[in-house]
């Protein structure tokens, strides 16, 4: 059932399930869908095509969900410098994101996190602009300073070059498409004697839901991250 929304189309799906007369106890009843996203994909100008086409890849969700969906001017985007980030990610399966939102109270600001984080972007704002970057080893240090973050035309910034949080261990939780179609976990923990991760639990565990991660790849890539 094909529908519009302020001239934007979609696609409504029909169910139908079977009932019982017997009596059963309250619950709410959850379909999942695996369907192909077709949304507006951004070129390494920044420039965007505006037929929808299929894409996996996070920088035209994040456009598609941006101007498309909230009206954002592509003028108040980083879609260039998002572009880049998105073809500096190896292998290219690190840079999807493959979900959806169902709860109509999650904000703008939200989602396009949500996004992001599943390729470990970050997205901020500089002024009107929506920026972005990665969290990886950078040859030198990044921080965005605005309006917000000074006052009086001074700043601090204090590092902490040690772990505090007392974690030894992450447990990332990704959806498993192509296995049994559903949840899946990735365990890693800091092997002290050669100061490298590896997979196994740990005694105390960071545990992290990436939403919109369908990839073991992409799941594991987050978890020696953290």
């Amino acid at each position: 059932v094909v529908y519009s929304i302020n001239g934007v189309g979609g696609t409504a799906i029909r169910v139908n399930s079977s009932a019982t007369e017997q009596a059963t106890s309250g619950s709410e009843m959850k379909f999942n869908c695996m369907a192909q996203r077709k949304v507006i994909t951004v070129n390494a100008d920044g420039s965007i095509n505006t037929s929808p086409s299929a894409s996996r890849r996070i920088v035209d969700s994040v456009a598609h969900h941006l101007i498309i969906d909230a009206g954002v001017s592509a003028s108040k985007i980083d879609l260039a410098g998002l572009y880049a980030i998105q073809q500096s990610i190896s292998p290219s399966e690190l840079g999807y994101f493959d979900g959806s939102f169902d709860d109509a109270d999650i904000s703008l600001g939200d989602r396009i996190k949500a996004m992001c984080n599943a390729g470990r972007m970050i997205v901020n704002r500089e002024g009107t602009k929506w920026v972005f970057s990665r969290d990886e080893s950078k040859p030198y240090p990044v921080v965005t300073f605005d309006c917000r973050t000074l006052a009086d035309g001074d700043y601090t910034l204090s590092i902490s070059p040690s772990q505090n949080d007392g974690y030894d261990s992450v447990e990332v939780e990704w959806y498993d498409m192509d296995g049994e179609n559903s949840k899946s976990y990735v365990r890693v923990r800091w092997n002290q004697s050669t100061d490298q991760p590896e997979i196994g639990y740990g005694a105390n565990t960071m545990k992290i839901q990436l939403t919109g991660c369908t990839s073991y790849a992409q799941a594991l890539d987050r978890a020696e991250l953290e």
